[in-house]
């Protein structure tokens, strides 16, 4: 009897998608651009190894970046930006207002390596899911390149990106 009883407990949950992981959204469709400078057209967002600074570097096409959607905010879209060659995500080394380099490393759900898009009539803001006033910017246009920064940018500062489709 109770062997019969737990076999229809179980039927049930299945049935009613207690055990079965929901799809996810057909809405939630992965976009995949390259991360180019609006400030400075030549300057595009480059990774080499897992833990190591995003560059903005002149002159290279730049990595394509995934844009995965992950939650939805009454600001708008909240995404992973995932690196399509190393599958690693964009994200601050640590989380400090004053300013962290990003890296590309492990993927999360957290606000705090997850991104939001700002337009800005054409180019955008990447500002981190935790606080919107913490954005992805360079700060130089030397030839070797510039580190990508998350902070509060400055005046000089190149703060704007244009997605260019893959």
């Amino acid at each position: 009897m109770n062997r019969l009883f737990l076999r229809l407990l179980v039927c049930t949950a299945v049935s009613a998608g207690l055990f079965v992981r929901p799809a996810a959204p057909a809405s939630a469709a992965t976009a995949t651009f390259r991360i180019v400078s609006s400030d400075h057209p030549g300057y595009a967002m480059v990774a080499r190894e897992a833990g190591d600074p995003i560059r903005a570097m002149p002159g290279e096409r730049g990595d394509l970046w995934e844009f995965v959607v992950i939650d939805y905010r009454p600001a708008g879209p909240i995404y992973q930006i995932r690196n399509a060659r190393t599958r690693w995500c964009l994200r601050p080394h640590h989380y400090d207002p004053g300013g962290s380099f990003v890296e590309q490393g492990a993927c999360g759900v957290s606000d705090y390596v997850t991104w939001a898009l700002r337009d800005d009539g054409g180019s955008h803001y990447l500002s981190l899911a935790a606080d919107p006033h913490t954005i992805a910017y360079a700060t130089t246009t030397a030839p070797a390149g510039s580190t990508v920064v998350a902070g509060r940018g400055g005046s000089g500062d190149f703060t704007h990106w244009v997605l260019r489709p893959a």
